[in-house]
């Protein structure tokens, strides 16, 4: 063989290396696992290409006039919603609406994988800062709705941590974390959700998880508290931001955050092979997580983890929206606001609000 031919052969093979890594980090998926011991769950989401869908479809990131704050929490919604929605199953879902500084944050998952959500303008009664999160569960008539609203010195008295206002505009964390306490009463729970875009290739990049305590208190305390606390440090947060983000773009981010979590790396390793995800050398791994877990004080605590618990869903922007539904809502409105509405070329177009599809029909087919 040539040295020219030895050349093609190298080129090829990298070039199907690099596409094999791509096409295995294409799709989002969240990763949820349980302790050993049962007490703890733990979920683990990725979901960049969903963001991207999401500002690719609403073209977010020209209406906001590249607005990399206000966009990254976005990521962030999605992050936190697809989180919840991971500890639910079949048909069950999340909505969550956030109120931003600038607009309105609109974001549904299924447990299913199907993610849709908007951004629209602010109304008069929209309150900075509120959170709503409504889930729709298989065994219930209604939704079940929770409207929480952060406060940065109730919070600061609350979590033994001072100068939290920080975290207050673009960043969901700490409302988050309000949501989980208040609403859920995981007073003991810990969070991560963070949204890291480029504005000049309009990627993005998303990781988010919850340690969540299903069992003693007391345990929790002792295991996710000093977690929780460490992770509203601004010094730990910036640490903490820029490691989770690196590893997730190199396709890591599962393992890396469930040993973060859990300290337990040959678990996370494990339950990351289980859902089928790219993994790190467990020591590289431990050399990245190791000095986290020591600036956060929490070396010394571990929380083994069961892989065999791995449940793994694959996450697609994805809305059931359709032309029979649209024109079952357009025929309800009164003729004659409906006559009013078409165009001087005789049609109606109908732009759906969630993935902004845009249905455009004749007077025939909605029979006026």
């Amino acid at each position: 063989m040539t040295s020219t031919m030895l050349a093609t052969f190298f080129s090829l093979t990298k070039h199907i290396c690099r596409m094999t890594l791509r096409e295995r980090l294409r799709h989002d998926v969240s990763v949820k696992v349980a302790s050993k011991t049962g007490h703890f769950r733990f979920c683990a989401v990725h979901c960049g290409r969903t963001v991207e869908e999401l500002f690719r479809r609403h073209e977010l990131i020209r209406k906001t006039q590249q607005h990399k704050d206000f966009l990254e929490l976005t990521g962030q919604c999605v992050g936190f919603c697809c989180s919840l929605a991971s500890f639910l199953q079949f048909e069950e879902r999340v909505l969550l609406r956030f109120v931003a500084p600038e607009a309105v944050v609109h974001i549904e998952s299924i447990a299913l994988g199907e993610v849709r959500g908007y951004v629209r303008n602010k109304g008069e009664c929209d309150s900075d800062g509120s959170l709503n999160i409504s889930r729709i569960l298989c065994n219930k008539a209604h939704p079940v709705t929770s409207v929480t609203h952060a406060d940065a010195a109730d919070l600061s008295h609350r979590l033994g941590v001072q100068e939290l206002g920080h975290l207050m505009a673009h960043d969901l964390s700490l409302h988050a974390l309000n949501f989980m306490m208040k609403s859920e009463g995981a007073e003991h729970a810990a969070l991560l959700v963070e949204t890291g875009i480029d504005m000049e290739d309009c990627t993005a990049v998303a990781i988010a998880g919850i340690a969540q305590p299903i069992a003693p208190p007391v345990e929790a305390e002792g295991l996710l508290v000093p977690l929780r606390t460490a992770l509203l440090n601004p010094e730990v947060r910036r640490t903490t931001r820029l490691a989770m983000l690196d590893a997730t773009n190199r396709g890591f981010g599962a393992q890396y955050l469930l040993s973060l979590f859990s300290g337990d790396y040959v678990g996370a390793e494990a339950t990351a092979v289980a859902a089928r995800q790219l993994v790190d050398e467990i020591a590289a791994c431990r050399e990245c997580i190791e000095p986290m877990r020591e600036m956060m004080g929490i070396t010394s605590t571990t929380i083994p983890l069961d892989p065999e618990t791995t449940e793994r869903t694959r996450l697609d922007f994805f809305c059931r929206c359709s032309a029979a539904d649209v024109i079952a809502r357009l025929t309800s409105w009164p003729k004659e606001d409906l006559l009013s509405s078409f165009g001087e070329d005789g049609t109606l177009e109908s732009r759906c609000a969630m993935c902004a599809k845009t249905y455009t029909f004749t007077r025939s087919q909605l029979g006026v």
